[in-house]
């Protein structure tokens, strides 16, 4: 079940990362969702990233794999993601346009205000389906 499948996501999102919430490595986790959607049998698939900042890793900034900071590890996760897999990526930059520097402007809305994320996001989803 999809609830099954969350749980199990969440948990090994928190057992590699030590914490959820606060400082995340945003590369790692989009790696991990992609790992996830390729596990599934559905031919479509989306990934969109909800983005409040700049990339960060707990502690220094830089993550332990291979010494890349987090946006050049972000890059590298994104443009794999992109080359070597039929996922369809976005990104939504809530209250930010950092977002854009990773994902590409094509890829990214920003979104200002909360009264207007829903509709946003439905657009988002919405073009990048249609373009899959």
């Amino acid at each position: 079940s999809l609830i099954a499948d969350l749980k199990v996501f969440m948990e090994t999102a928190e057992a590699q990362s030590g914490t959820l919430g606060g400082c995340n490595g945003d590369g790692g986790a989009v790696a991990l969702a992609r790992t996830y959607l390729m596990q599934q049998p559905e031919p479509g698939k989306l990934l969109c990233v909800l983005a409040d900042g700049e990339p960060a890793s707990p502690g220094t900034g830089l993550l332990s794999t291979g010494g890349l900071t987090s946006g050049a590890h972000l890059r590298k996760e994104v443009a794999r993601t992109r080359l070597h897999t039929p996922i369809t990526l976005c990104a939504v930059g809530l209250g930010t346009d950092c977002p854009i520097e990773y994902y590409g402007e094509r890829y990214t809305i920003v979104v200002r205000s909360v009264g207007t994320l829903f509709k946003q996001m439905a657009s988002l989803l919405y073009r990048e389906v249609r373009r899959a």
